[in-house]
């Protein structure tokens, strides 16, 4: 009897609700090995009402996600990673315009696209221990492993803490191009791993203790081309910085000193 009770009621709460989640499909992508990380969230909408419609149209220039969390008052309309341990910035939150609208049922379809770019805390200038999407460590010269840090997300989770990813929400993780997947668990339904292996995605599970470990090898040509940048870039900052000129001074005079010495020499010779 409960049961039909609790049924009857939440079929009353859709048929009254403003906003329904349709499908959430959040993507992590270009990650990279300073422990930076790109993520888009594609929240789709059911839309009930013309107020509601009016509400999400007049919301097209609104750039806070607080903002259309109050408005849709929908769980799943946040940041899906947890600010406490990752760094957030550059969002952009792009409403899309309305579509499959039924005007005799007053129903539209929108979707909510939240982009933004994460990276890891920092304290005394290092990487804070657990924080960032990912933990970064060079095993080779050249060799970067990756390791997902599961603190970092931030979905509905289980009395037990396990995060439940429903029917219609979905996490997807996109490797880099050049990456090869040493560990994954649990291992999606369906999912073939080989080295051509770039995403993995979940939906309709229950992650415990998910794990993803991948390991990206830069080319020799990427290593010498990264070390001109990075010693270009230093004398660049160096010169254009604060004591600029003053070193462009001493190295001028190493070089004229240098110049007249040479041809002192030369002149001295040839007496």
């Amino acid at each position: 009897m409960k049961k039909i009770v609790f049924a009857l009621l939440a079929i009353i709460a859709i048929a009254n609700a403003d906003f329904l989640i349709e499908n959430v499909a959040v993507t992590i992508y270009d990650i990279k090995p300073d422990g930076t990380a790109k993520v888009s969230e594609s929240v789709k909408l059911i839309i009930r009402g013309a107020d509601s419609q009016n509400d999400y149209d007049n919301g097209f220039t609104n750039n806070d996600i607080s903002f259309w969390s109050s408005v849709t008052k929908l769980p799943d309309v946040k940041y899906h990673v947890n600010p406490a341990v990752v760094a957030i910035k550059d969002l952009r939150v792009l409403p899309q315009p309305r579509k499959k609208c039924n005007p005799l049922q007053e129903i539209c379809h929108g979707e909510l696209l939240i982009q933004y770019e994460t990276a890891p805390l920092y304290k005394n200038g290092t990487i804070a221990p657990n924080t960032g999407l990912f933990a970064i460590e060079k095993s080779k010269p050249r060799t970067v492993i990756y390791k997902l840090n599961p603190e970092g997300l931030s979905f509905i989770t289980t009395p037990q803490g396990h995060i439940l990813l429903a029917e219609n929400v979905e996490l997807i993780i996109q490797m880099p191009e050049n990456a090869r997947l040493l560990e994954l668990m649990p291992q999606p339904e369906g999912f073939v791993n080989s080295p051509y292996t770039r995403e993995i995605r979940w939906k309709d599970t229950i992650l415990v203790n998910p794990t993803v470990t991948f390991e990206v090898e830069e080319s020799l040509e990427k290593e010498v081309s990264d070390f001109f940048y990075g010693a270009y870039s230093y004398f660049y900052n160096t010169l254009t910085g604060e004591y600029g000129w003053a070193l462009i001074a001493v190295l001028a005079t190493i070089v004229i000193g240098y110049v007249y010495i040479t041809l002192e020499k030369k002149e001295r010779a040839r007496e």
